[in-house]
């Protein structure tokens, strides 16, 4: 290189689509490193200088969401590249659309892209068609082997072969096939003990979380991750545990043993749908489900609020109240009863009835109203129990909002605190 031979700063970028094989002493990623490095050192005279090495492993090549890729980017809008080597061009990418988009930005940068092994002259007419020609390969080869792939994954199902990855948590891959593990396989059969008996996933969660049995370990630190309410309702609604494999025409025997019965899985599917359709079906505004005392009923041992809830269960919808302590995994939980919504609703209605027939009421009322008025004053107060029998729990609603302050869940849980709006004392 001569003192007027311009600097070429180039970057190799490389890159792997599995992991298998990069446990290897010299594995596929120091090759495409080496060919590079030879490509720059062909071209010292032309000014050619190794700058850096971006390596992305085991990532696939149809998206360009990759840390190392990102970075080269980063490196290139900074001005710090001004070449790009790769060992073959679908390293870079082998989606056309990214691919194309990945050039772009390297032209408005006026950084060149090298194939080390690929006779590419990107500044020539001819050189931008071969480019473009090869990139269209690599887009339609990638189609190929995700077809293929595809293929493979549905052939292996029909067979009722587990195909999802990592085995599901009850089960351990051994044989080419999933296999019990009876520690595990207990603590399944056991959430859906629970579950079946109406217990929530949240109760679960914590149940699972107090009686110290493990779930999965992280993959980082090798500690035991606590369960959570999400985790449980994945296991609760997996195939898998009854003996199936999803295939895309449906549900089909696996090879695999169930760690549970059909009978309990139809079951918990069944309350799963159910529920589900009442969530999101087209009758969702007629099946609402409402909590007259929403925000006004209160837990006297821990302070916070009772929430509503429901389970569905044979098509009959049930409404409770729970302490949100006991419907949230992050917290500690509370040792406050939950009560169902018909029964405590039911027991406020008659404290109104009882509240009507309060003769100081009644009396202060008609001293406050004209003489035609205390007549329609004393039927509505006394046909009200009528009135609230006939209430929907959304109109309940406004009653009990208009006339309670708070209603407090007594600490020994038999007993409710009721605090009138002012001016109802």
């Amino acid at each position: 290189m001569t003192e007027t031979t311009k600097t070429i700063r180039c970057a190799i970028y490389t890159r792997k689509s599995i992991a298998k094989g990069l446990d290897q002493e010299y594995n596929s990623l120091d090759a495409q490193l080496d060919m590079c490095l030879e490509c720059i050192k062909r071209h010292e005279n032309d000014g050619w200088v190794f700058v850096g090495s971006f390596v992305d492993a085991a990532v696939s090549g149809t998206t360009v969401d990759r840390a190392q890729l990102n970075m080269l980017r980063q490196q290139v809008r900074a001005g710090a590249i001004d070449c790009v080597v790769v060992y073959k061009l679908d390293r870079l990418s082998r989606d056309l659309g990214d691919f194309t988009t990945l050039m772009k930005e390297f032209n408005e940068h006026n950084v060149a892209f090298i194939s080390a092994t690929q006779s590419i002259e990107t500044h020539t007419p001819e050189g931008k068609l071969s480019m473009n020609m090869m990139a269209v390969v690599a887009d339609y080869e990638a189609a190929i082997i995700r077809a293929r792939l595809k293929d493979k994954i549905n052939a292996a199902k029909s067979q009722g072969r587990w195909v999802g990855g990592k085995a599901p948590f009850g089960y351990v891959w051994q044989d080419k096939k999933l296999v019990i593990e009876p520690k595990a396989a207990a603590t399944v059969r056991y959430i859906f003990e629970m579950y079946m008996q109406d217990i929530g996933p949240v109760r679960i969660a914590r149940k699972l979380n107090d009686e110290k049995r493990p779930y999965i370990k992280n993959a980082k630190t090798g500690e035991d991750v606590p369960w959570n309410s999400q985790t449980v309702k994945r296991i609760v609604s997996h195939f898998v545990y009854a003996g199936y494999i999803k295939t895309e025409n449906g549900l089909i025997p696996g090879i695999h043993e169930a760690i549970i019965d059909q009978n309990a899985f139809e079951q918990v599917n069944q309350r799963n749908e159910e529920a589900r359709q009442l969530r999101n079906g087209k009758s969702r505004q007629e099946k609402k489900v409402h909590y007259a005392l929403k925000g006004i009923l209160k837990c006297g041992k821990c302070g916070r609020e009772y929430v509503g809830t429901y389970t569905v269960k044979n098509g009959l919808l049930r409404r409770y109240y729970s302490c949100v302590a006991n419907k949230r995994t992050y917290l500690n939980g509370c040792p406050s009863p939950h009560f169902g919504a018909n029964q405590i609703e039911d027991l406020l209605k008659q404290y109104i009835v009882n509240f009507r027939d309060n003769p100081q009421l009644l009396a202060s009322l008609v001293r406050e109203m004209p003489e035609h008025d205390a007549g329609i004053l004393a039927d509505a107060l006394y046909s009200i129990n009528t009135a609230l029998a006939d209430s929907t729990p959304e109109e309940l609603g406004r009653v009990f909002q208009a006339m309670f302050e708070s209603i407090v869940v007594n600490d020994n849980g038999e007993q409710l605190d009721v605090t009138l709006k002012k001016g109802l004392e």
